[in-house]
């Protein structure tokens, strides 16, 4: 029948009580994951204890990341451990199934992508500061559809390279 009938006090607090649940803090909170640094929801993340003991041995590459020089003078050093971001605690289920395959997940730290933690002299940077020591500037663009009249949030990305010499002469 229309118009439906009005909610009874028990089924608007149900609604409620299962709004409030999945918007509960570890449903929407996020963390990083150890192996490929990537943001993952932390209900989705195995903690380092429950994974196996061969994700130590898996994960550490020699020769693939190097330890942070503060001088000229000090040596190049690989890391010998595993690979893993610092401060974070768990591990995605992308980077789980491989590891429970005996696989280096492609996304890894462990595979050269791991760059080290940022400096703290670049940590806090202002705009300017930024794009005087960026190697390229960026644009984007957000393409109308003519047809519809739509827009869209994906476009090309096109970069430009920094003109170093005419930013020093000046």
């Amino acid at each position: 029948s229309y118009p439906p009938l009005p909610l009874t006090d028990t089924q608007v607090r149900d609604i409620i009580d299962s709004y409030c649940s999945r918007f509960h803090r570890e449903h929407i909170e996020e963390a990083g994951c150890m192996v490929c640094g990537g943001l993952t929801k932390c209900i989705d993340l195995t903690p380092c204890a429950e994974m196996p003991s061969r994700m130590n041995r898996l994960l550490t590459r020699p020769g693939i990341a190097w330890r942070e020089r503060l001088t000229d003078t000090d040596p190049h050093q690989s890391i010998t451990g595993p690979i893993f971001a610092p401060d974070c605690s768990g591990v995605c289920l992308e980077c789980k199934a491989s590891i429970d395959n005996n696989i280096v997940p492609k996304f890894a730290l462990a595979n050269g992508l791991w760059l080290g933690e940022v400096p703290a002299v670049l940590s806090c940077l202002t705009y300017p500061e930024r794009l005087l020591i960026a190697r390229s500037r960026s644009s984007k663009c957000v393409v109308r559809v003519a047809v519809s009249g739509m827009t869209k949030m994906t476009g090309n990305m096109i970069s430009y390279p920094n003109p170093f010499p005419a930013l020093y002469d000046t």
